[in-house]
């Protein structure tokens, strides 16, 4: 009996066929810019380096643009000064293509100083006009360590006023929403409130944008004081007074880094869906570093071997574990960029994934979306049989 391929075998022919088509690859990833970058780094993939490569590296640094496309993938030893080669090599980039610099940059640290330019500038110096932001989410990540306990009921909806004293919905995007769910039900769009819309489609047909300094940091002067004696019902409570109002007074500085920068759009319709009569328009926002948060995920998962395990790159006979991490990192680059043009390609679904597995086969949602994939198939279906010629 001929013997079944062990792991070092298959992973050795991995090896080789990525390094056949290196070249291609490595083209594919550096043709991407973008106007809105995101800069972020994770120590997750590091965990998967073993043998001689071990603690050789600390970081994964990533950036990623609007469109949450990958531009270049880096491991360094640190965040700061290790960055120097990755930005001298992002701005030759855009130099040799003849490609307009980008306008934002979006950070979780180094965004501004007490003088001069910020770290993140001094970076990217040869871009002056750049505009340096920090991300919402890493400076409400701040806020959060404040809380006693994430597990306190009173933490989500700590989070969401923090949220609203950051952000304000555009009126006119949330009215013509309120305006399409209320056709659905066929009720008066005057009596119902968008409380009840799903945060999910608020954020796919409307747009947000920042309050502005003096505002939100006034609307959290008020959240906090509401906030201070807040206990759930065994007394407990949210959070702590002297630890909160530190972190708020460091952290009071950065309300002008979480700003819009202005005559920048952030928004970008990406499709459009007709509900309750009224086409409604489909964002995607470019603010922030979500994406790239994904982006780490998807390498975790997609590089094998894990910290308490022993890591599958230490299994490679034909290449080094350097060698086999750059391998690993070309592929996934690859692999995002194709899942984000198959995206783009997709047509937009009139209703939303269902949030459980009971919701999936029952109730309105199955019927809507069996109804949406009968007609994708009958329509499918009938341009293969009008383009098939007839045998009578």
């Amino acid at each position: 009996m001929t013997p079944v391929p062990g792991t070092k075998w298959l992973l050795s022919i991995y090896a080789r066929v990525v390094a056949s088509r290196l070249d291609e690859t490595k083209a594919r990833i550096t043709s991407i810019f973008g106007s809105i970058l995101k800069m972020d780094s994770t120590k997750k993939v590091i965990k998967k380096l073993a043998g001689a490569a071990a603690g050789t590296a600390a970081w994964v640094t990533n950036v990623g643009n609007e469109h949450g496309q990958i531009l270049i993938s880096v491991l360094t030893a640190a965040e700061g000064a290790g960055l120097h080669p990755m930005a001298t090599g992002l701005m030759r980039r855009y130099r040799d293509a003849s490609v307009s610099p980008p306008l934002v940059l979006y950070v979780d640290r180094d965004c501004c100083s007490h003088g001069g330019p910020c770290k993140v500038s001094l970076l990217f110096n040869q871009w002056d006009q750049l505009v340096v932001r920090l991300d919402v989410w890493h400076l409400m990540r701040r806020f959060a360590a404040g809380v006693t306990t994430e597990s306190h009921p009173l933490y989500s909806l700590f989070m969401a006023r923090l949220s609203f004293c950051i952000f304000e919905w555009d009126q006119g995007d949330v009215a013509r929403l309120r305006q399409a769910k209320a056709g659905e039900a066929g009720n008066d769009p005057r009596g119902s409130g968008y409380g009840k819309i799903p945060l999910k489609e608020l954020a796919r047909h409307c747009r947000r944008r920042t309050r502005g300094a003096e505002e939100t940091g006034r609307l959290i002067d008020e959240m906090l004081e509401a906030f201070g004696d807040a206990t759930d019902t065994m007394g407990i409570p949210l959070l702590g007074r002297a630890k909160i109002q530190e972190i708020w007074k460091t952290q009071r500085r950065h309300l002008h880094c979480i700003q819009d920068p202005p005559g920048v759009h952030l928004y970008m319709q990406t499709g459009q869906l007709v509900k309750g009569g009224i086409t409604l328009p489909v964002f995607r926002c470019g603010r922030g570093s979500t994406s790239l948060e994904s982006f780490h995920l998807h390498l975790d998962r997609f590089i094998p071997g894990k910290g308490a395990q022993k890591p599958v790159l230490c299994d490679l006979c034909c290449a080094r574990e350097w060698v086999a991490l750059h391998f690993y990192l070309c592929v996934s680059l690859s692999l995002s960029l194709t899942h984000r043009v198959f995206q783009a390609l997709q047509p937009a679904r009139p209703t939303f994934r269902p949030i459980c597995w009971k919701a999936w086969h029952g109730g309105t949602r199955t019927v809507r979306q069996k109804q949406w994939r009968k007609e994708t198939v009958i329509s499918s279906a009938t341009v293969a049989n009008s383009s098939t010629p007839s045998t009578s």
